[in-house]
């Protein structure tokens, strides 16, 4: 792999163009590659991956890359059931960077087994992670490795990263990467027809130019939006404040915009606007509406929750419940046996239990049925 330059953007303009690229990818996967290398570009990265990661067997699914070299792709493939951030992802917030040399420790990690066989030796350093999207099964997640030479990611870059997470996140949701759906080739109409969400394309007056098949059903429901006059007219308090701000040209100054609505009998909906044109005089928007996914249960994730449980007690958890021995976790996570003992006897604390055998019992108990 070879350096990438580190060209901080442009406050306005090449902020802006990189989201609405980044906006492209979720019509067109195909694009991820090339985004990924000007995110790299904009955080001094060196290569970056776009993956999913399946949290029960440690199998990863990467389904875009930038700048990786075939012995690395080799190396992580082989050895990412002993990542030690396969726990941490199942309680990491998304769309929140979480980068190894701020929020691990390089030399915790150096230590690890997943470092000497996967990272060293292959011209990277520091490692930032943001989670996109989660399930029992699944994690989605934006991944940028820096260069030996730069070792670490500034606050700058990590804040940079914190603004483009939740544009990267939203375009993940609207192309459904985690269910890997195929975008049919043809206009943006056609491919919207594949998209899960209710997709319509409106004026800034609310004229409907395109519905979507899934559009249907919220029109003919009418229960946050329906038509009038071939008009998107918005019946919620919260998708009319909504509607109301998106589609005002004057000031609209942000690529995308999301909200998330509760209504009664437990019904409730995500909104998300993206901005089509630039020109104000024949600026479209994209609104897209779907149902917010429900809460994801794990026991590790529902323990960590309910026990108020450090990153590192998260990590020693997940691996207690495999059957790792306290020397074995040590090893795992580059720490020594009495570190992982300390931190043992903490979630002993907090969870008022006093052996293993019970803590285990008390966690696999937390949540009796896991939504796949």
């Amino acid at each position: 792999m070879s350096a990438a330059g580190h060209n901080h953007m442009h406050p306005d303009k090449e902020l802006s163009d990189l989201i609405g690229c980044i906006y492209d990818c979720a019509l067109d996967k195909r694009r991820w590659p090339s985004v990924l290398e000007k995110l790299c570009d904009a955080m001094g990265g060196i290569c970056a991956e776009l993956s999913v990661l399946n949290t029960l067997t440690g199998a990863s699914d990467i389904m875009a890359l930038h700048n990786w070299t075939a012995e690395f792709l080799h190396a992580v493939q082989a050895n990412i059931h002993t990542s030690p951030f396969n726990a941490l992802g199942l309680v990491m917030p998304l769309a929140e960077p979480f980068c190894v040399s701020r929020d691990y420790g390089l030399e915790e990690m150096r230590r690890t087994p997943y470092w000497k066989r996967v990272i060293k030796g292959h011209g990277t350093s520091d490692y930032l992670i943001i989670p996109l999207k989660r399930t029992v099964a699944k994690l989605a997640y934006l991944g940028v490795n820096v260069s030996e030479a730069r070792d670490v990611f500034s606050d700058q870059d990590i804040e940079l990263a914190r603004v483009l997470a939740p544009h990267v996140q939203r375009s993940i949701h609207i192309s459904g990467l985690i269910e890997h759906r195929d975008i049919i080739e043809g206009t943006l109409r056609g491919m919207l027809e594949t998209l899960a969400a209710a997709a319509f394309i409106v004026r800034p007056d609310g004229s409907i130019d395109y519905r979507n098949h899934q559009a249907e059903r919220y029109l003919s429901e009418g229960y946050f939006v329906k038509e009038s006059n071939n008009r998107l007219v918005a019946t919620h308090h919260g998708a009319i404040e909504f509607l109301g701000t998106a589609l005002n040209s004057a000031q609209s100054v942000s690529v995308a915009s999301d909200a998330y609505i509760d209504g009664c009998n437990e019904q409730s909906l995500h909104m998300t606007c993206l901005r089509l044109g630039e020109e104000s005089a024949n600026r479209e928007y994209l609104i897209l509406l779907r149902s917010p996914e429900p809460e994801l249960r794990t026991p590790i994730q529902a323990a960590t929750k309910l026990f108020a449980l450090t990153a590192r007690e998260t990590q020693i958890l997940a691996q207690l419940l495999q059957g790792q021995s306290l020397q074995e976790i040590g090893d795992f996570l580059g720490v020594a046996r009495s570190t992982v003992k300390m931190h043992l006897d903490s979630i002993y604390a907090k969870s008022k239990t006093r052996r293993q055998s019970d803590l285990v019992k008390t966690v696999m108990g937390i949540v009796p049925n896991l939504r796949m």
